[in-house]
C-alpha cells in the first residue's frame, strides 16, 4: 500500500472514534496536506511529536484489534472445527472478551510469575503436571485452564468447547481447582501484593447440567465465593460485540480498509 493511501485509510478509522476535537482537526490537517501532495515523512514526525497523535492513533489501532479479534472470535465459535487450543489462545490473547471492562493492572511479568509459581507448586504438591497456558513450548497442548490477570486478582478460565455441556465430573475437577488456588495462596501469600483478591474463576461452556447437590455447591461458590459464573461462547461475543459497538459502527463507515492497513507505520525514508 502507497503512503498515501495508508494514511488515507488509517485517518479515516481514526477519525470516527478520536474523542478530541483537536486531535481530529490535526488529523484532518495531515490528510489534506497528504491530498495535496505537500507532506513529507519527516513532516509527519513532527507533527505527532507536537500533538501526541502517536497516541490516538496507537488508540485507533488497538480498536481495529479488537474488531479483528472480535471477528475471528465469531468465526471460531460459528465453523467450530474441534481445534480447541485456538480457543484457549483467543481468549488468553485477548483477555477483555471474558470481561469487556477489563484493563490491566499489573504487568505481564507478574502474571507469568505466579502461573509458573503455581505450576510448580501444584506438582509438587499434588505428583502431577498442570498446564495453565496455551502459549509458549506447550501451545499445542490443551491447558487444564488459563490464567489471566484482571483487576488485581488471578482469573482462573475453565474453557470447554463450543456446543459443550459441563457436568458433575467438570464440577467435581473445577472444584477441586478453587480448592488449590487457595492453598496455594495461603501458603505462598507474598503474591498478595500483586493479586489481593486472589483468583475468581470462570466458566466458558454453553450448557450446565449438574446433580442437585453439585448444583447447590455451584450457587453457593458463585453467591458467596470466589466463583464470577458461566458464560457461553454467544455470551461472549454479544459481551464483546456490545461494549465496543462504537469501534465496529467505525469499521462499517470506513471504505475499502484493507486488512493490514492497522499494522503500524513507517516513516523512514530508506523504507518508502
Amino acid at each position: 500500500m502507497e503512503f498515501e493511501e495508508y494514511l488515507e485509510d488509517l485517518t479515516n478509522f481514526v477519525l470516527q472514534i478520536a474523542p478530541h476535537k483537536y486531535l481530529v482537526d490535526t488529523l484532518n490537517e495531515i490528510r489534506q496536506r497528504a491530498e495535496d501532495g505537500d507532506i513529507e515523512p519527516d513532516d509527519l514526525l513532527e507533527l505527532f511529536e507536537s500533538t501526541h497523535i502517536a497516541e490516538i492513533t496507537s488508540y485507533g489501532q488497538i480498536a481495529q484489534n479488537k474488531v479483528n479479534t472480535i471477528r475471528v472470535l465469531e468465526d471460531k465459535i460459528q465453523g467450530y472445527d474441534e481445534d480447541e487450543a485456538e480457543l484457549h489462545e483467543v481468549i488468553e490473547n485477548s483477555p477483555w472478551l471474558v470481561d469487556p471492562t477489563w484493563q490491566p493492572l499489573s504487568s505481564e511479568k507478574s502474571i507469568s510469575t505466579v502461573r509458573s509459581a503455581f505450576e510448580d507448586w501444584y506438582e509438587v504438591e499434588h505428583g502431577e503436571d498442570i498446564t495453565t497456558t496455551s502459549i509458549g513450548e506447550l501451545e499445542s497442548k490443551i491447558p487444564d485452564f488459563v490464567m489471566l490477570e484482571m483487576r488485581g486478582a488471578v482469573r482462573v478460565v475453565e474453557i470447554k468447547r463450543p456446543s459443550y455441556t459441563f457436568q458433575d465430573s467438570d464440577f467435581e475437577r473445577f472444584k477441586n481447582y478453587v480448592d488449590v488456588f487457595d492453598e496455594f495462596f495461603e501458603k505462598n501469600s507474598e503474591f498478595r501484593e500483586d493479586f489481593p483478591d486472589e483468583a475468581r474463576f470462570t466458566i466458558i461452556a454453553d450448557d450446565m447440567d449438574l446433580n442437585s447437590i453439585y448444583e447447590d455447591a455451584y450457587e453457593n461458590l458463585t453467591q458467596d465465593g470466589p466463583v464470577t459464573g458461566r458464560k457461553s461462547w454467544q455470551d461472549l461475543l454479544d459481551d464483546a460485540k456490545k461494549h465496543h459497538q462504537h469501534f465496529l459502527e467505525a469499521e462499517e463507515q470506513v471504505p475499502n480498509v484493507d486488512e493490514d492497513a492497522f499494522t503500524g507505520i513507517s516513516t523512514r525514508r530508506d523504507e518508502e
